[in-house]
């Protein structure tokens, strides 16, 4: 399941596959969608999809009912968790909202109703006309912690996708652990630690080794171990699992920066592959052992020009095995 909640909080409630929140008490809110035929409920539901919206923890879950779709979205905001049912179906419909304890048992039902086109939108337990924020702007607040520390744009749509909802897990599930403290998964506080430091995130990060009580509790990179899980594209996948996210934001920075040599030396691009050609790469105060690096690599017909600004001597081994510079900026056109 993924969380719901806002950076640097502990989760106020957790979304399903089926789009049903869970609380920790063990209740669970359900949703189902009255046509003009019955009742739809999700989890039976063929036509049922699922994802986040725009790369945020906003998770949008849209069933099929006679005349078109019913989309249902959950995002927590600083004053809790917001419900949305829009209906993009010809007809009306109603939405109800069934409260089931652990039992299984329906403990309350409240039916609302949904004009076509119209949006419902109210705070979890809390039904009532007053003014809500709008999911949209939960997604944009996210985006806008998204766009601090460095940048890496490979101009790849799979790629960039994966990265960017990998970082705002990662800012989403450092809330969770730092509530757990000193009983939180280590490996996972740990593979996450070390993720938030290659992006940046060094508050963020160093925060995580304090409270979770992991060694060494030092700032910057090396950091301690490489992630173990698999990585993955997936971004409801990404936000269920940190250790998966953590793993993709590893994967992607290898691919484009090895400071791992001993000496002080930065391999550019590393992991570049006939697949890149053509498309420009842009990567922004990325943290190395040897401090924070800037490059570029742009195309000139078919021959790649690297532009850098970076703190120790380079090398472009995977782009062109003849260059390396001990310049600390520069730019070149490569000969491969």
């Amino acid at each position: 399941m993924i969380p719901l909640a806002v950076a640097g909080a502990r989760p106020l409630s957790f979304v399903d596959a089926s789009g049903y929140l869970h609380d920790v008490d063990g209740t669970r809110l359900e949703w189902w969608i009255l046509g003009d035929d019955q009742w739809h409920a999700p989890a039976v539901t063929p036509s049922l999809r699922q994802t986040a919206v725009e790369h945020s923890p906003v998770i949008e879950t849209s069933i099929r009912v006679p005349g078109g779709d019913v989309v249902w979205r959950v995002g927590a905001a600083v004053d809790g968790v917001v419900l949305e049912c829009e209906n993009r179906a010809a007809i009306p419909v109603a939405v109800g909202l069934a409260l089931v304890d652990h039992r299984g048992d329906v403990r309350d039902l409240e039916v609302f109703p949904v004009t076509h086109g119209t949006t419902w939108r109210r705070a979890l337990h809390d039904y009532t006309n007053r003014n809500v924020v709008e999911l949209a702007a939960v997604t944009r607040g996210w985006h806008t912690l998204a766009a601090r520390g460095a940048t890496i744009v490979m101009n790849d749509p799979t790629t960039d996708d994966a990265l960017a909802v990998a970082r705002v897990s990662l800012l989403l599930h450092q809330g969770a652990l730092l509530a757990a403290g000193k009983k939180a998964d280590r490996a996972i506080a740990g593979a996450v630690a070390n993720a938030l430091e290659y992006l940046g995130y060094e508050d963020e990060a160093s925060d995580l080794r304090s409270v979770c009580k992991l060694k060494p509790q030092r700032k910057g990179l090396p950091v301690v171990a490489a992630p173990s899980a698999e990585w993955s594209h997936d971004a409801l996948t990404l936000f269920a699992d940190p250790a998966r996210a953590a793993a993709t934001v590893k994967a992607i920075r290898d691919s484009v920066v090895d400071d791992s040599a001993s000496g002080k030396t930065i391999d550019i691009a590393p992991g570049f592959a006939d697949s890149w050609r053509g498309a420009s790469i842009d990567i922004t105060d990325l943290p190395t052992n040897h401090g924070n690096l800037s490059f570029a690599i742009r195309w000139h017909g078919d021959k790649p020009a690297l532009l850098w600004d970076a703190p120790a001597p380079i090398t472009a081994r995977a782009i062109d095995s003849t260059f390396s510079s001990s310049d600390s900026k520069g730019e070149v056109l490569l000969t491969t």
